[in-house]
């Protein structure tokens, strides 16, 4: 069973809970989803083992490029912050399963608005 996790930003720091190990629920009793500062786990790993979760920041190489989005139509994405960076079309979702060995999670829109938009 893959794990369904989720992170909350609460006056300045995260707290986790979810679905982990045979379906236990571990985490608070009503988890406060209403004020828009949540994020699930994606179900996937960046190049150091670090746990990819909706609203991260990424880098590819030393750039700084992308945000984790879920877009609606059911896929994790990177929401790109500098299309020119690696040639993409345009500013469209990309599914991030294709590059996930090649970038590296640096922060999140949470705790470190400043690496994209400085």
């Amino acid at each position: 069973m893959k794990e369904l996790k989720f992170r909350e930003f609460v006056n300045g720091k995260f707290h986790y809970w979810g679905f982990v190990e045979e379906g236990i629920f571990k985490g608070p009793v009503t988890p406060s989803l209403t004020r828009g500062n949540h994020s699930q786990f994606s179900g996937h790993k960046d190049k150091n083992s670090k746990e990819i979760y909706e609203g991260d920041i990424i880098k590819f190489f030393d750039k700084i490029v992308a945000i984790i989005v879920f877009e609606s139509f059911g896929g994790w994405c990177f929401k790109w912050i500098d299309p020119t960076y690696i040639n993409i079309r345009q500013y469209n979702p990309e599914p991030i399963f294709r590059n996930i060995p090649l970038f590296e999670v640096v922060g999140n829109i949470y705790e470190n608005p400043e690496l994209i938009n400085p």
